[in-house]
């Protein structure tokens, strides 16, 4: 049988929404988890309702917009999970309101809604 008891999960945009939803169901099932968003309250608040599920939690507020912060976020998950890692739910976002074809460039970039926008 298949299990997640003991995993290790790195989930990011675990602040609120599903990111969070996602990381209370892996706490549930015994996964470990390391979580990762910009909002520390919220990552607070999730590390909090999971930790009470009895696993082991972790988090780091990071701006995952910005190339340096996703590979310092990586390099620290693989540290507290001594150089292991089961699940990656990549569940962190940027959202905008608008007419899309109205949005600036940078607007649409920062969004990352084309592939290959940062490098």
């Amino acid at each position: 049988m298949w299990t997640l008891q003991g995993k290790r999960a790195l989930v990011t945009g675990a602040a609120r929404g599903i990111g969070r939803a996602i990381a209370i169901a892996l706490a549930r099932e015994g996964t470990e988890l390391f979580l990762v968003g910009i909002d520390g309250a919220g990552l607070e608040a999730s590390a909090r309702e999971t930790e009470v599920l009895g696993v082991k939690v972790q988090f780091e507020i990071r701006d995952l917009a910005k190339p340096a912060e996703v590979s310092a976020s990586v390099a620290a998950c693989l540290a507290a999970f001594d150089g292991g890692l089961d699940i990656l739910v990549n569940s962190a976002g940027v959202l905008r309101y608008g007419i899309h074809n109205e949005l600036r460039t940078e607007t649409w970039n920062q969004s990352g809604h084309h592939f290959g926008a940062r490098r």
